[in-house]
């Protein structure tokens, strides 16, 4: 496993770990919501989560979509930490927003309350992994990205206009572990001439895990290992020292 440098500046802006399981079908709202008796007294509010579905049909000639709602999990925040932790029926999900101090707090807490996850829902299978890291580098105008980003847009160099916007998504593949990533990078105008880069990385795979789950943790420390490889690849040396 590579080692990668710890940055004081790091430029995260929230980063996200989920896991996809299945649960007994016994398992109900009420169940998810235990898990706030044991997450802490920090989280001292709770939404349901609702999720939003379209379909279509064709009859005859004609095409009718129809829409539903349906609440499949409750979120806990702890607004004076910056945490969420996501109760679902497919599966659990812990946020932690800016400051984000370390991977090994980080993994931790987030083991903490997957174990509570479990404890509660007793799941019987886990079919995806996910981590998510928001990176906001906040820079002066104009921006000349080659100078701040080796992973960036580009427009051929006989176009002489100045881009004052852009979107990018890229999806790769890391054939050793055979997990996806997805790069997505942009921007956002800020006050007095200044602006912030997004880059927003999320590495994932689809899995079969099984009782009692040994391989989560250690194959969460291979999709960091991806993630860092994506992230300190992407920037310039003089990013870099931007965030020491």
């Amino acid at each position: 496993m590579a080692t990668w440098p710890i940055l004081p500046g790091a430029p995260i802006a929230e980063a996200i770990l989920d896991i996809e399981a299945v649960l007994p079908k016994s398992v109900t709202l009420n169940d998810l919501g235990k898990l706030r008796d044991l997450a802490g007294d920090t989280f001292v509010e709770q939404e349901e989560r609702v999720v939003f579905s379209r379909s279509s049909e064709i009859s005859g000639q004609e095409r009718h979509f129809t829409s539903s709602t349906k609440i499949d999990g409750i979120r806990f925040r702890s607004p004076i930490q910056g945490k969420v932790v996501q109760s679902r029926l497919d599966g659990f999900a812990f946020n932690k927003l800016k400051p984000y101090e370390s991977w090994p707090i980080f993994s931790s807490e987030a083991r903490r309350l997957w174990e509570g996850y479990c404890q509660i829902t007793s799941p019987r299978s886990i079919q995806g992994v996910s981590l998510r890291y928001i990176n906001r580098i906040e820079l002066s105008m104009p921006i000349k990205l080659e100078e701040w980003f080796t992973t960036r847009p580009e427009l051929g160099p006989k176009i002489p206009f100045m881009v004052t916007g852009f979107l990018m998504r890229m999806e790769i593949i890391n054939d050793k572990i055979q997990a996806i990533g997805i790069v997505t990078q942009t921007a956002q105008p800020l006050e007095e001439e200044r602006a912030a880069v997004i880059l927003d990385i999320e590495v994932k795979k689809k899995v079969d895990f099984l009782l009692p789950f040994k391989e989560l943790w250690p194959f969460f420390e291979k999709l960091r290992n991806f993630k860092n490889m994506i992230f300190f690849n992407s920037i310039t040396d003089k990013t870099m020292e931007l965030l020491k």
